[in-house]
Protein backbone atom coordinates (compact mmCIF):
# COMPACT_ATOMS: atom_id res chain seq x y z
CA UNK A 1 0.00 0.00 0.00
CA UNK A 2 2.94 2.58 0.57
CA UNK A 3 4.69 1.80 -2.40
CA UNK A 4 1.67 1.81 -4.59
CA UNK A 5 0.86 5.48 -2.47
CA UNK A 6 4.55 6.57 -3.12
CA UNK A 7 4.04 6.12 -6.89
CA UNK A 8 0.74 7.94 -7.51
CA UNK A 9 1.88 10.98 -5.83
CA UNK A 10 5.06 10.86 -7.88
CA UNK A 11 3.05 10.60 -10.93
CA UNK A 12 0.58 13.29 -9.20
CA UNK A 13 3.83 15.11 -9.02
CA UNK A 14 5.24 15.02 -12.50
CA UNK A 15 1.66 15.81 -13.62
CA UNK A 16 0.68 12.71 -15.21
CA UNK A 17 -2.76 11.56 -15.63
CA UNK A 18 -2.50 8.16 -16.97
CA UNK A 19 -5.02 6.49 -19.56
CA UNK A 20 -4.62 3.08 -17.08
CA UNK A 21 -2.17 1.81 -14.42
CA UNK A 22 -0.16 -1.34 -14.23
CA UNK A 23 1.81 -3.32 -11.63
CA UNK A 24 3.94 -6.56 -11.84
CA UNK A 25 4.62 -8.38 -8.75
CA UNK A 26 7.98 -10.34 -8.56
CA UNK A 27 9.24 -12.59 -6.50
CA UNK A 28 7.66 -13.57 -3.56
CA UNK A 29 4.75 -10.97 -3.60
CA UNK A 30 4.04 -12.94 -6.54
CA UNK A 31 4.23 -16.62 -5.16
CA UNK A 32 2.04 -15.35 -2.38
CA UNK A 33 -0.66 -15.25 -4.77
CA UNK A 34 -3.48 -13.27 -3.56
CA UNK A 35 -4.44 -14.63 0.08
CA UNK A 36 -1.95 -11.88 1.52
CA UNK A 37 -4.03 -9.53 -0.35
CA UNK A 38 -1.49 -8.27 -1.88
CA UNK A 39 -3.31 -6.79 -5.05
CA UNK A 40 -6.20 -5.47 -2.24
CA UNK A 41 -3.32 -3.44 -0.52
CA UNK A 42 -1.42 -1.88 -3.89
CA UNK A 43 -5.33 -1.08 -5.48
CA UNK A 44 -5.74 0.69 -2.32
CA UNK A 45 -2.57 2.55 -1.93
CA UNK A 46 -3.43 3.87 -5.70
CA UNK A 47 -6.46 4.95 -4.50
CA UNK A 48 -3.96 7.22 -2.03
CA UNK A 49 -5.27 5.72 0.98
CA UNK A 50 -2.90 4.97 3.88
CA UNK A 51 -2.57 1.71 5.98
CA UNK A 52 -3.38 4.24 9.01
CA UNK A 53 -6.70 5.37 8.40
CA UNK A 54 -7.91 3.28 5.43
CA UNK A 55 -11.66 0.92 5.84
CA UNK A 56 -10.44 -2.13 5.73
CA UNK A 57 -13.87 -3.56 4.49
CA UNK A 58 -13.52 -1.45 2.03
CA UNK A 59 -9.73 -2.39 1.32
CA UNK A 60 -11.01 -6.03 1.15
CA UNK A 61 -13.83 -5.10 -1.15
CA UNK A 62 -11.57 -3.31 -3.84
CA UNK A 63 -12.11 -6.01 -6.73
CA UNK A 64 -15.76 -5.94 -7.06
CA UNK A 65 -16.63 -2.03 -7.32
CA UNK A 66 -13.00 -1.93 -9.29
CA UNK A 67 -14.47 -4.79 -11.45
CA UNK A 68 -17.41 -2.77 -12.17
CA UNK A 69 -15.78 0.50 -13.07
CA UNK A 70 -12.44 0.46 -12.88
CA UNK A 71 -11.82 4.12 -13.07
CA UNK A 72 -10.33 5.57 -9.35
CA UNK A 73 -9.90 9.61 -8.77
CA UNK A 74 -6.56 10.72 -9.89
CA UNK A 75 -5.32 14.56 -9.43
CA UNK A 76 -8.10 16.54 -11.34
CA UNK A 77 -9.25 13.35 -13.53
CA UNK A 78 -9.25 9.81 -13.23
CA UNK A 79 -7.94 6.87 -14.43
CA UNK A 80 -7.76 2.87 -14.48
CA UNK A 81 -6.90 0.17 -12.21
CA UNK A 82 -8.86 -2.36 -12.83
CA UNK A 83 -7.85 -5.37 -10.10
CA UNK A 84 -6.27 -7.82 -12.85
CA UNK A 85 -4.02 -4.99 -13.51
CA UNK A 86 -2.18 -6.07 -10.81
CA UNK A 87 -0.17 -9.30 -12.09
CA UNK A 88 1.03 -11.86 -10.32
CA UNK A 89 3.97 -12.88 -12.38
CA UNK A 90 5.06 -16.39 -13.07
CA UNK A 91 8.50 -17.61 -12.33
CA UNK A 92 8.85 -17.87 -16.02
CA UNK A 93 8.25 -14.41 -17.03
CA UNK A 94 10.67 -12.74 -15.17
CA UNK A 95 13.66 -15.72 -14.54
CA UNK A 96 15.89 -13.70 -17.14
CA UNK A 97 15.63 -10.55 -14.56
CA UNK A 98 17.75 -9.52 -11.56
CA UNK A 99 15.66 -8.52 -8.68
CA UNK A 100 16.44 -5.87 -6.04
CA UNK A 101 14.96 -7.50 -3.39
CA UNK A 102 13.21 -10.63 -3.47
CA UNK A 103 9.56 -8.72 -2.39
CA UNK A 104 9.37 -6.20 -5.66
CA UNK A 105 6.77 -4.51 -7.39
CA UNK A 106 6.96 -2.40 -10.51
CA UNK A 107 4.33 0.34 -11.22
CA UNK A 108 4.00 1.75 -14.63
CA UNK A 109 1.78 4.61 -15.82
CA UNK A 110 0.89 3.96 -19.22
CA UNK A 111 -1.27 6.28 -22.37
CA UNK A 112 -2.29 3.80 -24.46
CA UNK A 113 0.60 1.09 -25.10
CA UNK A 114 3.20 3.21 -24.10
CA UNK A 115 4.90 3.32 -20.58
CA UNK A 116 5.27 6.74 -19.56
CA UNK A 117 6.54 6.46 -16.01
CA UNK A 118 7.67 3.76 -13.96
CA UNK A 119 9.00 2.73 -10.86
CA UNK A 120 10.29 -0.31 -8.91
CA UNK A 121 9.74 -0.36 -5.34
CA UNK A 122 11.01 -3.22 -3.20
CA UNK A 123 8.88 -4.07 0.35
CA UNK A 124 11.98 -5.04 2.59
CA UNK A 125 9.82 -5.60 5.90
CA UNK A 126 8.93 -4.35 8.87
CA UNK A 127 6.67 -1.28 6.98
CA UNK A 128 9.84 -0.08 5.10
CA UNK A 129 9.86 0.30 1.05
CA UNK A 130 12.71 1.74 -1.06
CA UNK A 131 12.57 2.94 -4.06
CA UNK A 132 14.61 0.70 -6.39
CA UNK A 133 18.47 2.17 -6.93
CA UNK A 134 17.71 5.09 -4.67
CA UNK A 135 20.87 6.58 -2.91
CA UNK A 136 19.79 6.81 0.87
CA UNK A 137 22.24 9.01 2.51
CA UNK A 138 23.34 7.88 6.24
CA UNK A 139 25.04 9.99 8.34
CA UNK A 140 26.69 7.38 11.07
CA UNK A 141 29.65 9.94 11.70
CA UNK A 142 28.49 9.76 15.56
CA UNK A 143 27.57 7.13 17.84
CA UNK A 144 24.26 5.51 17.98
CA UNK A 145 21.36 7.24 19.15
CA UNK A 146 20.32 6.59 22.81
CA UNK A 147 16.39 5.35 22.58
CA UNK A 148 14.36 7.86 25.10
CA UNK A 149 12.68 4.90 26.36
CA UNK A 150 14.55 1.76 26.90
CA UNK A 151 12.70 -1.22 28.21
CA UNK A 152 14.07 -5.02 28.87
CA UNK A 153 10.88 -6.63 29.66
CA UNK A 154 7.00 -6.33 29.65
CA UNK A 155 7.44 -4.21 33.13
CA UNK A 156 9.35 -2.10 31.67
CA UNK A 157 7.62 -1.27 28.23
CA UNK A 158 4.40 -0.69 30.60
CA UNK A 159 5.67 2.03 33.08
CA UNK A 160 7.45 3.64 29.32
CA UNK A 161 4.00 3.36 27.81
CA UNK A 162 2.73 4.90 31.49
CA UNK A 163 4.80 7.53 31.24
CA UNK A 164 4.67 9.34 28.35
CA UNK A 165 0.29 8.62 28.54
CA UNK A 166 0.76 6.76 25.33
CA UNK A 167 0.42 2.78 23.81
CA UNK A 168 3.08 0.21 23.31
CA UNK A 169 3.43 1.02 20.07
CA UNK A 170 4.04 4.43 20.76
CA UNK A 171 6.87 3.66 22.94
CA UNK A 172 8.03 1.10 20.00
CA UNK A 173 8.05 3.96 17.01
CA UNK A 174 10.22 7.35 19.66
CA UNK A 175 12.60 4.21 20.11
CA UNK A 176 12.49 3.77 16.15
CA UNK A 177 12.66 7.21 15.18
CA UNK A 178 15.37 7.87 17.59
CA UNK A 179 17.28 5.70 15.03
CA UNK A 180 15.69 6.65 11.99
CA UNK A 181 17.38 9.67 12.77
CA UNK A 182 20.68 8.40 12.81
CA UNK A 183 20.41 6.04 10.07
CA UNK A 184 19.29 8.57 7.91
CA UNK A 185 16.16 6.84 6.76
CA UNK A 186 14.04 8.06 3.87
CA UNK A 187 11.66 5.26 3.19
CA UNK A 188 8.82 6.73 4.48
CA UNK A 189 7.88 4.21 7.09
CA UNK A 190 4.80 5.17 9.24
CA UNK A 191 3.29 3.26 12.19
CA UNK A 192 0.92 0.95 11.85
CA UNK A 193 -1.84 0.13 14.69
CA UNK A 194 -2.54 -3.32 15.33
CA UNK A 195 -4.02 -5.54 12.28
CA UNK A 196 -6.90 -7.64 14.27
CA UNK A 197 -8.08 -3.74 15.59
CA UNK A 198 -9.30 -2.09 12.33
CA UNK A 199 -8.78 0.63 14.68
CA UNK A 200 -8.83 4.01 12.51
CA UNK A 201 -6.24 6.72 14.68
CA UNK A 202 -8.34 9.63 16.75
CA UNK A 203 -6.58 12.20 13.99
CA UNK A 204 -8.09 10.56 11.02
CA UNK A 205 -11.49 9.12 12.71
CA UNK A 206 -15.01 10.44 10.97
CA UNK A 207 -18.31 9.88 11.23
CA UNK A 208 -17.74 7.29 8.95
CA UNK A 209 -15.50 5.29 10.11
CA UNK A 210 -15.17 5.69 14.21
CA UNK A 211 -12.36 4.15 16.22
CA UNK A 212 -13.58 0.79 16.94
CA UNK A 213 -12.88 -1.35 20.31
CA UNK A 214 -10.48 -4.19 20.20
CA UNK A 215 -12.12 -7.40 19.34
CA UNK A 216 -12.77 -10.38 21.09
CA UNK A 217 -9.99 -11.64 19.30
CA UNK A 218 -7.53 -9.76 20.57
CA UNK A 219 -5.73 -11.10 23.08
CA UNK A 220 -6.59 -9.91 27.08
CA UNK A 221 -4.04 -7.19 26.82
CA UNK A 222 -5.71 -4.05 26.18
CA UNK A 223 -7.06 -1.80 29.19
CA UNK A 224 -9.32 0.99 27.73
CA UNK A 225 -11.54 3.44 29.00
CA UNK A 226 -14.73 3.21 27.68
CA UNK A 227 -15.15 6.65 26.47
CA UNK A 228 -12.01 7.08 24.96
CA UNK A 229 -10.88 5.98 21.80
CA UNK A 230 -7.45 5.24 22.16
CA UNK A 231 -5.41 2.74 23.96
CA UNK A 232 -3.57 2.86 27.23
CA UNK A 233 -0.47 1.81 27.68
CA UNK A 234 -1.50 -0.56 30.85
CA UNK A 235 -1.47 -4.13 30.46
CA UNK A 236 -3.37 -6.35 32.11
CA UNK A 237 -1.76 -8.88 34.94
CA UNK A 238 -2.01 -11.80 32.70
CA UNK A 239 -0.18 -9.46 29.87
CA UNK A 240 2.64 -11.81 28.14
CA UNK A 241 5.86 -11.14 26.50
CA UNK A 242 4.09 -12.44 22.91
CA UNK A 243 0.75 -10.12 24.10
CA UNK A 244 3.47 -7.23 24.64
CA UNK A 245 4.63 -7.79 21.34
CA UNK A 246 1.11 -7.85 19.72
CA UNK A 247 -0.01 -4.65 21.31
CA UNK A 248 4.10 -3.21 20.34
CA UNK A 249 2.57 -3.93 16.67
Amino acid sequence: MRAAGFFREACIRRGLVPDRLGVDLKGSLSATGRGHATDKAILAGLHGWEPESCDIDAVRALPQPLTADPRIPWAEGTTRAHSDDVRFLRFSEYKDDVLPHPNTMVFRALAGREVVFEQTWCSVGGGFVVLAGAEIQRDRSGPPAAQPHPFHDCASLAAAARSIGGTFGDVVLANEEAWDSWLGETTGRRPMPCPSTRRTPRAAASSRHPPMAPPSSCPPCWSKRPSDSSWIGRPSTTLSPQQALWESW
